[in-house]
């Protein structure tokens, strides 16, 4: 029993879509369908055959010819985005890429889409988003020396020198302590009333 692999037996199962503009760009020939005949016909001003392959016209860049492959092809493709050089980009950021290399297909958007949702890594890899639950308050640049509390501690024992007394203050916003020896206590201002 012989097995195929699914590139190939999605090429069975899906027709080339390519097919049917090669056929009017080459021969002149439509389908018996006037809508679809219709819609051929408008499709093709966008593409060129040389050699027997058919190529887009590039919308972004004038002149430059981006080849058209089938879709499985396409999809083998985009396997590129989780190999090992693969880095799970965006849908459009590989959309991007195939384009630059010069290929297109009609499905391309679509087949990144899904090869992105159904990619466990690329969920792993999402954005995340880091916000905070509640709206961040900014700090002034001086509200360090804003709260500050300072403390008188006395009267000691006499240390050498004749220190008495022990000026401490300390910053609440990083907890830094900071004393001070005193001979003798330091008065308190006429303004404060405690």
């Amino acid at each position: 029993m012989e097995v195929t692999p699914p590139a190939a037996d999605a090429a069975v199962n899906d027709p080339d879509w390519r097919a049917p503009l090669l056929a009017y760009l080459l021969d002149e020939v439509l389908p018996a369908n006037i809508i679809e005949a219709r819609r051929i016909a408008r499709r093709t001003k966008m593409y060129v055959a040389t050699d027997g392959e058919l190529y887009q016209c590039s919308p972004s860049t004038v002149g430059m010819l981006m080849k058209c492959i089938p879709t499985h092809q396409g999809k083998e493709l985009l396997e590129i985005h989780a190999d090992i050089c693969g880095h799970h980009a965006a849908p459009r950021l590989l959309v991007g890429k195939a384009f630059h290399q010069g290929l297109y297909w009609p499905t391309t958007l679509r087949d990144t889409e899904e090869v992105v949702c159904t990619c466990e890594w690329c969920h792993l890899y999402a954005w995340q988003t880091l916000l905070p639950a509640l709206v961040l308050q900014t700090i002034p640049v001086t509200w360090s020396f804003v709260v500050w509390g300072f403390d008188m501690v006395g009267t000691l024992r006499k240390a050498p020198d004749g220190f008495t007394h022990l000026l401490v203050a300390v910053d609440k916003f990083t907890k830094w302590i900071e004393a001070k020896p005193s001979p003798k206590p330091i008065p308190k201002s006429p303004s404060s009333s405690s």
